[in-house]
Protein backbone atom coordinates (compact mmCIF):
# COMPACT_ATOMS: atom_id res chain seq x y z
CA UNK A 1 0.00 0.00 0.00
CA UNK A 2 1.40 3.48 -1.09
CA UNK A 3 2.02 5.85 2.16
CA UNK A 4 3.16 8.46 0.68
CA UNK A 5 2.10 11.55 1.97
CA UNK A 6 1.07 13.29 -1.35
CA UNK A 7 -2.22 10.93 -1.37
CA UNK A 8 -3.53 12.57 1.85
CA UNK A 9 -5.49 15.58 2.57
CA UNK A 10 -3.54 18.71 3.79
CA UNK A 11 -5.37 18.28 7.37
CA UNK A 12 -4.02 14.46 7.51
CA UNK A 13 -0.77 15.66 6.28
CA UNK A 14 -0.64 17.83 8.41
CA UNK A 15 -1.16 15.91 11.21
CA UNK A 16 1.52 12.92 10.06
CA UNK A 17 3.87 16.11 9.65
CA UNK A 18 2.49 16.98 13.28
CA UNK A 19 3.17 13.52 14.55
CA UNK A 20 6.88 13.08 12.98
CA UNK A 21 8.37 16.50 14.69
CA UNK A 22 6.99 15.17 18.19
CA UNK A 23 8.57 11.81 17.64
CA UNK A 24 11.76 13.84 16.96
CA UNK A 25 11.36 16.30 20.12
CA UNK A 26 10.22 13.86 22.51
CA UNK A 27 12.66 11.30 24.83
CA UNK A 28 9.68 9.38 26.52
CA UNK A 29 7.64 6.66 24.53
CA UNK A 30 4.48 7.94 26.65
CA UNK A 31 4.65 11.11 25.84
CA UNK A 32 4.87 10.19 22.05
CA UNK A 33 2.21 8.05 22.11
CA UNK A 34 -0.30 10.57 23.89
CA UNK A 35 0.93 13.33 21.57
CA UNK A 36 0.14 10.07 18.64
CA UNK A 37 -3.08 9.83 20.19
CA UNK A 38 -4.10 13.12 20.38
CA UNK A 39 -3.26 14.26 17.06
CA UNK A 40 -4.90 11.88 15.11
CA UNK A 41 -8.11 11.29 16.64
CA UNK A 42 -9.05 13.88 14.45
CA UNK A 43 -8.24 11.68 10.98
CA UNK A 44 -7.72 8.22 11.92
CA UNK A 45 -10.86 6.21 12.98
CA UNK A 46 -10.03 5.32 17.27
CA UNK A 47 -11.27 5.25 20.53
CA UNK A 48 -8.34 3.64 22.01
CA UNK A 49 -4.86 3.15 20.49
CA UNK A 50 -1.92 0.95 22.25
CA UNK A 51 1.64 0.06 21.66
CA UNK A 52 3.29 -3.08 22.00
CA UNK A 53 6.82 -4.35 21.91
CA UNK A 54 8.35 -7.76 21.37
CA UNK A 55 10.50 -8.93 23.62
CA UNK A 56 14.40 -8.83 22.14
CA UNK A 57 14.40 -12.82 22.36
CA UNK A 58 11.40 -12.29 19.99
CA UNK A 59 9.06 -14.71 22.25
CA UNK A 60 6.36 -12.51 23.57
CA UNK A 61 4.81 -9.24 22.95
CA UNK A 62 4.36 -7.11 25.76
CA UNK A 63 1.52 -4.09 25.79
CA UNK A 64 3.45 -1.37 26.65
CA UNK A 65 0.94 1.65 26.72
CA UNK A 66 -2.66 1.99 26.04
CA UNK A 67 -4.85 4.76 25.86
CA UNK A 68 -8.84 5.14 25.21
CA UNK A 69 -11.57 8.02 25.19
CA UNK A 70 -13.45 5.88 27.79
CA UNK A 71 -13.44 3.59 30.48
CA UNK A 72 -12.86 1.41 31.93
CA UNK A 73 -10.29 -0.41 29.62
CA UNK A 74 -10.06 -4.34 29.87
CA UNK A 75 -7.27 -4.63 27.87
CA UNK A 76 -4.32 -2.91 30.31
CA UNK A 77 -0.78 -2.15 29.72
CA UNK A 78 0.83 -5.07 31.35
CA UNK A 79 -0.79 -7.93 29.17
CA UNK A 80 2.01 -9.78 27.57
CA UNK A 81 1.17 -13.68 25.11
CA UNK A 82 3.61 -15.82 23.33
CA UNK A 83 4.00 -14.35 19.86
CA UNK A 84 3.85 -17.88 18.20
CA UNK A 85 0.20 -18.62 20.03
CA UNK A 86 -0.79 -15.24 19.62
CA UNK A 87 -3.29 -14.08 16.48
CA UNK A 88 -0.62 -11.51 16.22
CA UNK A 89 1.83 -14.17 14.81
CA UNK A 90 0.80 -13.22 11.30
CA UNK A 91 1.10 -9.61 11.72
CA UNK A 92 5.06 -10.09 12.72
CA UNK A 93 5.58 -12.73 10.28
CA UNK A 94 4.37 -11.01 7.73
CA UNK A 95 5.12 -7.18 8.22
CA UNK A 96 1.74 -6.38 7.70
CA UNK A 97 -1.11 -4.38 8.34
CA UNK A 98 -3.84 -6.21 9.70
CA UNK A 99 -7.54 -5.28 10.17
CA UNK A 100 -10.77 -6.79 11.67
CA UNK A 101 -13.99 -4.99 10.57
CA UNK A 102 -16.20 -6.99 12.58
CA UNK A 103 -14.73 -7.53 15.79
CA UNK A 104 -17.83 -9.41 17.18
CA UNK A 105 -17.95 -11.86 14.46
CA UNK A 106 -14.74 -12.40 14.73
CA UNK A 107 -14.52 -13.36 18.50
CA UNK A 108 -17.32 -15.59 17.95
CA UNK A 109 -15.35 -17.21 15.81
CA UNK A 110 -11.78 -16.99 17.31
CA UNK A 111 -12.96 -17.12 21.39
CA UNK A 112 -9.36 -17.94 22.01
CA UNK A 113 -7.68 -14.50 21.49
CA UNK A 114 -7.59 -13.03 24.11
CA UNK A 115 -6.70 -9.40 22.89
CA UNK A 116 -9.60 -9.12 20.78
CA UNK A 117 -12.13 -10.78 23.47
CA UNK A 118 -11.01 -7.76 25.80
CA UNK A 119 -11.40 -5.46 22.98
CA UNK A 120 -14.84 -6.68 22.39
CA UNK A 121 -15.48 -6.20 26.02
CA UNK A 122 -15.06 -2.50 25.64
CA UNK A 123 -17.69 -2.63 23.04
CA UNK A 124 -14.62 -2.36 20.25
CA UNK A 125 -16.05 -3.27 16.64
CA UNK A 126 -13.03 -2.69 14.66
CA UNK A 127 -9.55 -3.14 15.19
CA UNK A 128 -6.43 -2.66 13.24
CA UNK A 129 -2.70 -3.74 14.14
CA UNK A 130 0.31 -2.58 12.09
CA UNK A 131 4.11 -3.99 13.04
CA UNK A 132 6.68 -1.23 13.58
CA UNK A 133 9.82 -2.58 11.64
CA UNK A 134 13.58 -1.02 12.22
CA UNK A 135 16.17 -2.84 10.24
CA UNK A 136 13.16 -5.43 8.53
CA UNK A 137 12.59 -6.72 12.03
CA UNK A 138 9.34 -6.24 13.67
CA UNK A 139 10.00 -4.90 17.09
CA UNK A 140 6.62 -3.36 18.09
CA UNK A 141 2.86 -3.08 17.14
CA UNK A 142 0.56 -0.42 17.11
CA UNK A 143 -3.10 -1.07 17.55
CA UNK A 144 -6.14 1.54 17.08
CA UNK A 145 -9.53 0.30 17.61
CA UNK A 146 -13.14 1.73 17.06
CA UNK A 147 -16.60 1.61 18.29
CA UNK A 148 -17.71 1.79 14.90
CA UNK A 149 -18.29 -1.52 12.54
CA UNK A 150 -15.93 -1.14 9.43
CA UNK A 151 -14.04 1.32 10.74
CA UNK A 152 -10.78 0.92 8.60
CA UNK A 153 -10.63 1.02 5.03
CA UNK A 154 -7.86 1.39 3.35
CA UNK A 155 -6.98 5.64 4.01
CA UNK A 156 -7.03 4.49 7.22
CA UNK A 157 -4.42 1.45 6.76
CA UNK A 158 -2.20 4.34 4.82
CA UNK A 159 -1.97 6.83 7.60
CA UNK A 160 -1.95 4.02 10.43
CA UNK A 161 1.41 3.01 8.12
CA UNK A 162 2.50 6.77 8.14
CA UNK A 163 2.46 7.17 11.47
CA UNK A 164 4.06 3.92 12.22
CA UNK A 165 6.93 4.99 10.52
CA UNK A 166 8.69 7.52 12.06
CA UNK A 167 6.93 5.81 15.80
CA UNK A 168 8.84 2.40 14.92
CA UNK A 169 12.20 4.78 14.95
CA UNK A 170 11.86 6.54 18.20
Amino acid sequence: IDTGIESFSTAETEAIEMVRRQVARCDQVDEIMDQLFENTLRICACERMGLAVIEPDGGRVVLRWTRAAYAPMRWEAGWAEDVQKSALASVVQRQQCRVINDLPLYVRRHPDDESAGLLREENACSMMVSPLIVAEEVVGLLFRSSYALNAFDKKQIQLQSATAQPLAQA
